[in-house]
């Protein structure tokens, strides 16, 4: 970890574990708390077996990867641990990074074992977890000695990070499946990965001077900086969690009953090892008899018709497609009223909207998940302004990130297709292909180009064509400026 690659390293394991973890206890919990309504597969037991050993070897894989760049990599001890000529210990602090790798792979090994062979109790897997953060705030704590004030002060704040993942994976042998547990664990695994990439841009800054290591300035910096990655990691998880209870709350209901109940039996399997193909065939095979003797008895039963019209959903419905297939009854009415005419003038664009609408409630989630993200990520952009020769590229990156975030947000409440049309609308058509021309060369001047000065142009014409586009939804707002700047250039 001696470099800034040594720190992004550990630092993008810890980002991807903590947002997967997220995303994975999400899901579980909403499905658990939505079993009213319908239970989705990925909650059966099987599915989150072969998750966790999914989970557990690609841990193993990267723990053996992080060990293997430690000691052969260049500069790394490749195995020496003494020279025997000098007599004295030789890379002991590529040692030490290794073994932290190793005992993350302790971890996976061992759940690895309990989910694909339930050898060990359950709970091993959580206490493992726990000695591996343990290990690595141990490391770290006595990893420090002959520092300067800031190197101290900046791994000294990671501990808190640690630590608190070791107390909160401690707890979770005790009460599994907390989710306030999981997600505050998510959020500390998110604050470490990102505060070690904030660790190597201090100590080991790519494109820019050097920081004063005896400065208590910096420090009191760095210090304010912890909190807002703190912010950020909670914001991250709290955004990912509402977004995916929101989605399979939307999902649960739009469930039929009748799928509902074909996978209840499911969730009641203590095993859990049957497979969903060799479920569906059996159900395929009786739905399609079912459908293929109503519409064979349709025709003689005129007198059902309505009954059998208004109840089609029980008979026509296939339980493994969220769907509805129409009847032979419904296609001839729509034909006949043209209404098939109607359907086949619509656009591409059209269908998929009307096929992807959600509900205002989950829009208004969805609205206000994307709005308050873009805001972070553009009050951190400013924050980031300040930071010495790095400040402006970061500052560029989560401007334009937090604009992005912005537009989808409207995107929730007007739906894609009226968000497209009200964008081309020839009253702020211009400001549109300006804004997203800014936004794509902004990108590119700094990320292609190299070109800091250009880049930070693009960025002004971003922000001004940014408020011209928002201005033009308020009524007579962009009228009342127009004729304000004619009147001033009279």
């Amino acid at each position: 970890m001696g470099s800034f690659k040594g720190h992004a390293l550990p630092g993008s394991f810890f980002l991807v574990a903590g947002i997967w973890w997220t995303g994975k206890y999400s899901l579980w919990h909403a499905s658990r708390r939505n079993k009213n309504i319908g239970s989705t597969r990925l909650a059966s037991r099987a599915s989150q077996r072969r998750l966790e050993i999914i989970e557990s070897s690609v841990v193993l894989f990267f723990s053996l990867v992080g060990i293997l760049a430690e000691q052969f990599a260049a500069g790394g001890p490749r195995l020496q641990l003494y020279n025997f000529s000098e007599k004295h210990w030789q890379y002991l602090m590529n040692w030490q990074h290794a073994t932290m790798y190793l005992f993350f792979g302790l971890a996976a090994a061992v759940s690895l074992v309990i989910h694909a062979t339930e050898a060990a109790p359950l709970a091993l897997d959580r206490l493992m977890l726990a000695l591996a953060f343990f290990n690595e705030g141990f490391i770290f704590f006595y990893h420090l000695h002959g520092r300067s004030m800031l190197d101290v002060h900046v791994h000294q704040l990671l501990l808190f990070a640690v630590f608190g993942g070791a107390l909160v994976a401690s707890l979770e042998v005790f009460h599994r499946g907390n989710i306030i547990l999981e997600l505050l664990r998510c959020t500390l695994t998110v604050l470490q990965g990102s505060w070690f990439w904030q660790i190597g841009f201090v100590l080991y800054p790519p494109n820019g001077p050097e920081w004063d290591m005896k400065d208590p300035s910096n420090m009191m910096f760095i210090t304010m900086c912890y909190s807002w990655h703190l912010a950020f990691a909670m914001l991250l998880v709290g955004s990912l969690y509402c977004t995916v209870s929101c989605g399979v709350r939307s999902r649960l209901k739009r469930t039929p009953p009748m799928e509902m109940g074909l996978l209840k039996p499911r969730e009641r399997d203590p095993e859990g090892r049957r497979f969903l193909m060799a479920d569906k065939l059996p159900l395929q095979i009786y739905c399609t008899i079912v459908r293929t003797a109503q519409h064979t008895l349709h025709p003689l039963a005129t007198g059902l018709s309505k009954d059998l019209t208004s109840n089609r959903n029980v008979f026509t419905h296939d339980p493994f497609v969220d769907v509805y297939e129409p009847s032979a009854m419904d296609k001839l009415k729509s034909v006949l009223s043209g209404e098939e005419a109607r359907r086949d003038d619509r656009t591409i664009l059209e269908t998929v909207n009307e096929a992807s609408t959600l509900g205002w409630g989950t829009r208004v989630k969805g609205f206000v998940a994307c709005f308050v993200v873009g805001g972070v990520c553009t009050l951190l952009g400013v924050c980031f302004l300040f930071l010495p020769r790095i400040g402006l590229t970061l500052f560029i990156i989560f401007y334009t990130f937090g604009n992005l975030c912005a537009l989808g947000s409207t995107m929730f409440l007007m739906g894609p297709l009226k968000q497209l049309k009200r964008m081309c609308d020839k009253t702020r058509a211009l400001a549109t292909a300006i804004m997203i021309t800014c936004l794509v060369l902004t990108l590119c001047a700094a990320f292609w180009w190299k070109n800091f000065g250009l880049a930070l142009l693009f960025c002004i014409l971003q922000v001004l064509s940014f408020t011209w586009y928002s201005l033009s939804y308020i009524p007579f707002v962009r009228d009342a400026i127009l004729r304000m700047l004619s009147m001033c250039c009279k």
